[in-house]
């Protein structure tokens, strides 16, 4: 290795409004049931940001209020929202949703992708990398570069995702790759890669690193701008998504959810390759320190399986055994 070339390290001024947004907030106040405050939270957002429109219908679900749950996730299509949203999740409320003549109706009149989230490469090296997706439902995930050929399933234990590993590969090479859901070409955009120089050579290029990524929606673009310093790899190096909830899964599927769903994060992750470690505001609360204890709190393996289920690192600390993110 030559140079390393840091490119990019996100803002302060672009966390500060992104950390605690009125969606983020009341979708915590939904997992808890607290009602009352998470309409007050909501309030205060956007009342024409489709994500509000979202979270609203999140809301109306909660108190099995059907009939206004449909009417959130009409607004929210009607403002530009990916049909695939509502396929995403959180499964958790979902399927309430999925019941209604509304969403069977939606079903045949908007695209529904079998490849929910993703693709997102990783675990490069000069003759390999990793690749993953979630996908609608359980099914076989194929990546083919040229006549090579990988294969993994997804699963609904693992939230939908799989990985794909790809061996065989050649050093400082770009690829052009395609994603097979159940045998038939997934869409999905810029998906092409480089290997890494051949181990024990040198070369020179570019990476990205940035923490403290609020999701402001307007400022979403920011994945683009990356994008074009053409990073080899990104670094996201903490707070990736600022959840604050670590005993509920509804709120971490949902903030981890909004973000692989815009074409801008799926851009990026789609050609770089992406490493990534949590921090306190993805892991547990502000400022809370893991610890030593495995089992401790006993939140703690969930949290470390969802973040697992996101990401596509070659390794999560210590594995099961010692689980942890280095």
């Amino acid at each position: 290795m030559r140079k390393l070339l840091p490119i990019l390290l996100l803002s302060g001024a672009m966390v500060v409004r992104g950390q605690h947004d009125p969606q983020r907030n009341a979708s915590r106040l939904i997992a808890t049931e607290d009602f009352a405050k998470a309409n007050k939270e909501l309030a205060m957002a956007n009342p024409k940001e489709r994500e509000t429109h979202f979270v609203n219908m999140m809301l109306a679900l909660k108190k099995d209020d059907l009939k206004s749950a449909v009417e959130h996730a009409q607004q929210a299509l009607d403002t530009r929202l990916s049909f695939s949203r509502l396929m995403a999740g959180p499964r958790e409320l979902l399927p309430k949703l999925h019941a209604t003549d509304a969403y069977k109706k939606w079903a045949t009149e908007y695209p529904t992708p079998a490849l929910i989230h993703g693709p997102m490469v990783g675990s490069v090296t000069d003759a390999s990398a990793t690749f993953w997706v979630r996908t609608a439902e359980e099914a076989e995930v194929e990546i083919r570069i040229g006549k090579g050929r990988a294969r993994s399933r997804s699963s609904k234990d693992r939230d939908y995702t799989t990985t794909v590993r790809v061996n065989g590969l050649q050093p400082s090479t770009e690829y052009d790759y395609r994603v097979y859901i159940d045998g038939q070409q997934a869409e999905a955009e810029n998906t092409k890669f480089r290997t890494y120089p051949e181990r024990g050579s040198g070369g020179k290029f570019k990476v990205g690193f940035g923490g403290g990524a609020g999701f402001v929606p307007q400022w979403e673009r920011m994945w683009d701008n990356i994008l074009t310093f053409d990073p080899v790899a990104m670094f996201m190096l903490g707070d990736n998504v600022y959840i604050d909830q670590p005993e509920e899964t509804l709120t971490q599927h949902y903030c981890y959810y909004r973000r692989q769903s815009l074409p801008e994060w799926r851009r990026l992750v789609a050609s770089t390759a992406m490493y990534s470690i949590y921090d306190d505001h993805d892991f547990g609360m502000n400022d809370c320190v893991p610890g030593p204890e495995i089992e401790t709190p006993k939140w703690k393996r969930r949290v470390w399986n969802i973040f697992r289920e996101n990401w596509v690192n070659p390794a999560y600390g210590g594995g099961e055994k010692q689980p942890g993110c280095w």
